[in-house]
């Protein structure tokens, strides 16, 4: 991991929750820097670089990607019932990041790697586990779509040379 990351400024976006944390303590010692993105107030860890932003706002992204060369993006909504409960909330904390992260690129005219946190019910439900990527997609909820169709914009965008993208189907 060292020679991958050690030239790197990495971005992480959703960086106080859980799996963001985790990531952080990973990369720590190994990254360039570290710059943890998070909408709430964060307890400052050493080796990270913390910023309060709104991944809403596009002049967000043109700051994010004015600074690092990867971002892993985790943040968006991560609740299958609040999806379902609000779908325009949920859509809009989803896909508008996205659109933005895009849009600040081509403004910036670079080529981040972005590595996205999708989820594995975008094949709806399978019996035989685990499921090979190669299945087809089949989303039964809200949040499965809005999930699908930030992979699918970032996948266009990949192809496209605005971006370097990965979608991991946790």
């Amino acid at each position: 991991m060292s020679n991958s990351f050690a030239q790197k400024k990495i971005a992480i976006t959703g960086g106080s929750g859980y799996i963001g944390s985790a990531i952080i303590e990973q990369l720590k010692g190994n990254a360039k820097e570290i710059i943890c993105i998070s909408r709430n107030k964060m307890i400052s860890r050493a080796g990270v670089t913390d910023l309060n932003l709104n991944l809403n706002n596009f002049e967000s992204w043109i700051n994010i990607l004015s600074e690092v060369d990867i971002v892993i993006h985790l943040s968006g909504n991560t609740s299958l019932y609040e999806a379902q409960r609000n779908p325009k909330e949920s859509y809009i904390s989803s896909i508008v990041p996205i659109t933005h992260l895009i849009e600040a690129s081509k403004n910036l005219s670079s080529i981040p790697r972005v590595i996205f946190a999708s989820t594995a019910t975008v094949y709806g439900l399978k019996e035989a586990q685990p499921v090979s990527e190669f299945a087809s997609v089949n989303p039964v909820t809200i949040y499965d779509e809005h999930k699908l169709l930030v992979e699918k914009c970032l996948a266009t965008a990949t192809k496209n040379n605005i971006i370097s993208a990965t979608s991991l189907r946790l």
